[in-house]
């Protein structure tokens, strides 16, 4: 009997160290360099009960070409990792549809070390093919694709050592437009420089026939 209480005592240590020596995220900050309104829009939550992150973010012009954002977040500071997760909402409002998302989750350029991307835990609702060119770099594509007005979602965590209280790290992202959607506009540009040229072919020929 003695050995059963020594057991369960010795159990119950461990799991109150264990629940107790994962560092957790006690703030965060997160925000944009060169942010500018007509190219997208963010708005972040986080929830420290489940150390989740969200960040839902509207994308204005497909030619946002790697728009620069810093996450900094701060931490119980010992020598245990940090996990957290990130659920990203993104929303098309191009007027394009894409067939492909890259984002860069990399080193900070301020203070504190990065938190490290895991990216066997990336998972998304559209552009499901992943790869990763890079050590940092994260490559959607593949279907389904996203069509304008639509949205999807993108998950991961991120993983830090521990070694300090702060971490920060860079983001960039880029979509990838469809060719066959820009061919259209494209077709659609074309043909509004023809009716402008010729109304004022038109425009002119009246004049002309008033003149004479």
């Amino acid at each position: 009997m003695k050995r059963y209480i020594i057991g369960a005592v010795l159990v119950a240590i461990v799991v109150i160290f264990n629940s107790t020596a994962q560092a957790t995220v006690t703030d965060f900050d997160y925000r944009i360099v060169g942010y500018r309104p007509s190219q997208s829009k963010h708005t972040l939550s986080f929830d420290y009960d489940l150390q989740q992150l969200t960040i839902t973010n509207t994308i204005y012009d497909y030619e946002i070409d790697f728009e620069d954002g810093y996450l900094q977040v701060a931490t119980v500071f010992d020598s245990t990792p940090t996990t957290f997760s990130v659920v990203k909402n993104i929303v098309n409002n191009t007027g394009v549809t894409w067939t492909g998302y890259t984002f860069i989750w990399g080193s900070g350029l301020i203070a504190g070390g990065p938190a490290m991307i895991d990216h066997e835990s990336i998972e998304s609702t559209k552009l499901q093919t992943i790869t990763y060119p890079g050590f940092w770099i994260v490559k959607l594509s593949g279907s389904p694709v996203v069509l304008d007005g639509e949205s999807f979602t993108i998950e991961f965590s991120l993983h830090a050592s521990g070694s300090q209280d702060h971490y920060t790290n860079m983001f960039h992202q880029k979509v990838v437009p469809e060719p066959a959607t820009m061919a259209l506009l494209g077709l659609g540009g074309l043909a509004l420089i023809r009716k402008s040229k010729c109304k004022v072919q038109n425009h002119s020929a009246k004049l002309k026939k008033i003149c004479h």
